[in-house]
């Protein structure tokens, strides 16, 4: 995805406890066993952050039906989830972002640096 103007690539954490984060900010999956009554889970477009091939690790499916099941939404929803995490960046580089969010620049210094 595009970010201060140049190409990166980003990961996006599974979070199974969203609280009262804005619609726009997360992408919702079904629930997990683990996700609390009033809480959501999903993936969170504020706690991305960009990643080099050196820290990337693949994931390897447990074989568990619900995962598997997550999976496959994700993969029928990837347009919208990559649409909505490019907006996201874009409002972020304009300065529209949650207090509390992934420090972006600071990540891409600290990668350009090593």
């Amino acid at each position: 995805m595009k970010c201060n103007g140049n190409l990166h690539t980003f990961a996006i954490p599974f979070r199974s406890n969203i609280g009262n984060a804005p619609s726009n900010t997360y992408f919702p999956l079904p629930k997990r066993a683990k996700t609390k009554d009033q809480r959501k889970h999903g993936l969170h477009y504020s706690k991305m952050f960009p990643i080099t091939e050196k820290y990337m690790l693949a994931y390897h499916m447990g074989g568990d039906f619900q995962e598997e099941l997550v999976m496959a939404y994700i993969e029928r929803n990837i347009k919208q989830i990559y649409s909505e995490a490019a907006q996201y960046l874009k409002n972020y580089e304009t300065g529209q972002h949650e207090l509390f969010c992934v420090d972006i620049d600071d990540v891409l210094i600290k990668l350009n640096n090593q």
